[in-house]
């Protein structure tokens, strides 16, 4: 990750409803591959079937059901119930940028079903007792696979952006010392922008787009998006963190014309962050 953006929810709510004017855009299911809150059941009914089948639980298993299997370009963090937003805007940016946006919601709404699956199958002692211990072993499994994932799924997109439902004006960095001032419900939202602080800074490889362009698209796709070996973490304890750009407006993104044809998605990406500089 490189960049890293900040926006105010009554500033994005504003701008995406100028652009609902003039086009229908979906905030309800993401227009690439991934799970979404309407496929709860389903994930629900398959990780219940692996649970019973298996004695052994592969957490990587467990993760790879929920999380997306594209490495995405943007993380968009967001509280729950600005969800919608969030999905509108990344399929905005899917639309015209090719950007494909990984949506934190999408996770949380399945973290709770994956808890109480396991829990009704290894700490349950009775209708509605459960063993505290064994739910406790649980609940720190639970904790650590997302938090691993979340963390992973950060460093290995290239930028983050913030959606801040706070009403305190202003808010024009995010640092070690305002980080613990940011209202949230969420604890995986604080604990995002923790990892979004602390993560190493890097960016996708963009010599993908000089291989595109050179007509090897098929060695293209064989280059993964970061093409470094995945090393320890770099974490910093300075003082300073990494700045978080107040984005007032992301009108500009949404309004100028961009043809995405022969682009690859990297140079859609480097324009919005053009336009967001």
């Amino acid at each position: 990750m490189h960049k890293k953006f900040h926006i105010e929810l009554d500033s994005l709510k504003r701008d995406l409803e100028n652009y609902d004017r003039y086009n229908i855009v979906s905030s309800e299911r993401l227009a690439y591959g991934s799970i979404t809150i309407s496929d709860r059941e389903s994930v629900k009914q398959s990780i219940i079937n692996y649970v019973k089948e298996n004695e052994d639980i592969d957490t990587e298993k467990l993760i790879g059901d929920i999380f997306p299997k594209f490495t995405p370009h943007l993380f968009i963090s967001h509280k729950s119930q600005d969800a919608g937003l969030a999905i509108k805007l990344a399929n905005i940016l899917f639309e015209k940028y090719d950007i494909l946006s990984f949506i934190d919601s999408q996770v949380w709404h399945h973290i709770n079903d994956i808890q109480k699956i396991l829990d009704e199958e290894f700490s349950k002692k009775s209708e509605g007792l459960y063993d505290y211990r064994k739910s406790n072993i649980v609940s720190s499994n639970i904790f650590a696979m997302l938090s691993s994932s979340l963390y992973r799924t950060i460093d290995d997109s290239d930028g983050f952006i913030f959606i801040d439902r706070a009403t305190k004006p202003n808010t024009a960095r995010i640092t070690h010392s305002t980080i613990s001032q940011i209202n949230t419900e969420s604890p995986w939202i604080y604990l995002e922008n923790i990892y979004s602080n602390l993560i190493r800074k890097k960016s996708h490889n963009r010599s993908q787009i000089i291989i595109a362009k050179a007509g090897l698209e098929k060695l293209a796709e064989d280059v993964s998006v970061s093409t470094e070996s995945r090393k320890e973490p770099k974490f910093t304890y300075t003082a300073e963190s990494v700045d978080s750009r107040t984005i007032q407006t992301i009108a500009k993104v949404l309004d100028t014309p961009y043809d995405k044809r022969k682009k690859h998605p990297l140079e859609g990406l480097d324009f919005v962050y053009s336009l967001l500089s």
